[in-house]
């Protein structure tokens, strides 16, 4: 373990205080490894507020780039892993936080393997929870149907991911925005497997004001149903049917519920007729995508 270099990865965009919260979070690990934090600022005008905040955070081994133009969201996560230097590399968005035992993790490297790590929302209430530093990690291997149900590791928050291999993949598809991540994923796992241990290392954030605009919400529905169909195929899954039954019924309650509550006619076009449907408008309205799993598979 005292050999292996991770780097940490935070993209930013004009969070200064977020970006605080988080340096904290690292600044608190008990490092035992060679490790480096890169982070890359997508708002140029930021740049004052950042190094004001850096200055605060001298002792940590951080490498800042400012960039020119905002390079998007994954852009900017595959600009970092570029310029890492690291064997290893974990991304962290502005508004996450690594709990104290987190390094824990890096005693389980296995070559190209995912390590991926269990989070919870980032609240009041779960700052105060007392982790054990010192409690055994569980390690479960990744099963790759499973992740056809979505990114249940919280994306990839606190996850660690070989660095050549991730460039020998491709990195973030930006043109698959807003689920480049699960897409990433799905194909890492594809190729080099992955563990994922069962215990809260990390708090991730709510914040992220892009991802909850409408139009946001609507392309996210539209790419992750289409994504889904694809690992139908891809996967080739059993009970074909029922997992698209499963789906139209919750991409119609999501996409209902989204259109009635912000009360705006969006000028994104669902890719499914199922809107229409009578017995699935019915249907949507009382069942539940995590309920219709339990009930049908």
């Amino acid at each position: 373990m005292k050999n292996l270099y991770i780097s940490i990865l935070i993209p930013t965009f004009n969070r200064s205080d977020h970006l605080r919260n988080c340096l904290k979070s690292l600044a608190v690990q008990q490092w035992k490894v060679n490790y480096e934090i890169i982070v890359s600022e997508n708002d140029r005008s930021n740049e004052r507020a950042v190094r004001k905040i850096l200055e605060e955070f001298s002792f940590l081994p951080i490498k800042i780039f400012f960039q020119k133009k905002n390079l998007g969201m994954f852009g900017n996560w595959n600009f970092l892993i570029k310029e890492a230097s690291g064997e290893y590399f974990s991304l962290l968005n502005d508004d996450d936080i690594l709990l104290p035992n987190w390094t824990h993790i890096l005693n389980k490297v296995d070559g190209r393997k995912m390590l991926g790590v269990h989070g919870l929302e980032n609240t009041a209430t779960n700052k105060l929870q007392n982790y054990e530093n010192d409690v055994e990690l569980f390690l479960k291997d990744i099963k790759l149907d499973k992740l056809y149900w979505g990114l249940w590791t919280n994306g990839t928050l606190g996850s660690v991911f070989n660095t050549e291999a991730s460039k020998a993949l491709g990195l973030f598809n930006p043109d698959l925005y807003p689920i480049s991540d699960w897409d990433f994923y799905v194909r890492y796992i594809e190729k080099y497997g992955g563990k994922i241990s069962s215990n809260i290392l990390s708090l991730f954030g709510r914040d992220d004001s892009a991802t909850l605009n409408l139009d946001t919400m609507l392309k996210d529905m539209e790419q992750s149903y289409l994504f889904r169909d694809n690992l139908i195929k891809k996967l080739k899954l059993k009970y074909n049917f029922k997992l698209h039954f499963i789906k139209n019924i919750f991409y119609a309650k999501k996409y209902s519920i989204c259109r009635s509550k912000h009360k705006y006619k969006s000028k994104h076009q669902f890719p499914n007729a199922i809107l229409s449907f009578a017995p699935t408008r019915l249907l949507l309205r009382i069942i539940p995508m995590r309920l219709a799993k339990f009930l049908f598979m």
